[in-house]
């Protein structure tokens, strides 16, 4: 597989055997309009889990969303819950090259709820629970547009703690060859060691249709590094290109954890 502008990258990443886990993501557009698109804005974004939102909208799903949540959090095949606000909609591939893949819903979800569970066993039975039930009629209540989706761990850097306040990067991928944007991302991902100081990542896979090829996750104690590596000009002449190259689409959105 030729890589592009190899001078502009970094060493391969070096991977751990991925989780066994299985995960429930569920993605909703609530009040995307007020999400900012400006990397120097997004640094000045509060991101600590108990400051409110500053939309309205998504204060109110994140107060509604605390029972189901934590009914959720209780079932014994659970893991964890996590809810999250988009702090960024980042620089992505539909910017600057043609929409490749599927050519889908552009990924631009301003809420995400991410389940996870024992096994993608457990999360196909805890998504036909009642808990489960109640989650999603909550945010279908108070979003444009709701999905849920159950996904697994392909390839993984670390652990991705989302348990604790940080910066999440949620990177949603379109591609006409899964298996060559997974190839290329061994590339990529280095380059996100390298220049965004990313030190976790857990690349998810969904296991049931959909418009997105891989959901990569990632986590920073602040949104600094993120923000640089955006700013890269790198950022669009290696990672970017060489996605685009294995006509594949990435969509990147920043968030906090909240709740």
């Amino acid at each position: 597989m030729p890589v592009v502008n190899p001078d502009k990258g970094a060493a391969k990443v070096q991977l751990v055997p991925p989780n066994p886990y299985g995960y429930l993501l569920v993605t909703a557009e609530v009040d995307p309009g007020s999400v900012t698109t400006d990397v120097d804005a997004a640094e000045r974004v509060a991101i600590p889990a108990d400051i409110p939102s500053a939309s309205a909208a998504r204060a109110a799903l994140h107060r509604a969303l605390d029972r189901p949540a934590g009914v959720l959090a209780a079932l014994p095949d659970v893991r964890s819950v996590s809810v999250f606000e988009a702090v960024l909609f980042a620089p992505g591939s539909l910017d600057r090259f043609p929409a490749r893949g599927s050519a889908g819903r552009p990924a631009r979800y301003d809420t995400l709820v991410m389940v996870e569970t024992g096994s993608p066993e457990s999360a196909a039975a805890v998504n036909t629970t009642p808990a489960f039930a109640e989650l999603m009629a909550t945010v279908t209540g108070a979003a444009t547009y709701t999905d849920a989706l159950p996904v697994t761990n392909a390839k993984k850097i670390d652990d991705v703690d989302r348990d604790r306040s940080g910066v999440f990067l949620f990177n949603f991928f379109f591609a006409d060859d899964p298996q060559a944007l997974l190839d290329i991302w061994d590339h990529t991902a280095g380059w996100w060691l390298d220049k965004g100081r990313m030190l976790n990542s857990e690349l998810l896979r969904p296991a049931a249709a959909s418009d997105y090829a891989l959901i990569n996750n990632a986590r920073w104690d602040d949104v600094k590094p993120a923000a640089d590596a955006f700013r890269h000009p790198s950022y669009w002449e290696f990672v970017l290109a060489n996605i685009d190259a294995q006509k594949a689409t990435a969509m990147p959105s920043l968030y906090r954890v909240v709740g």
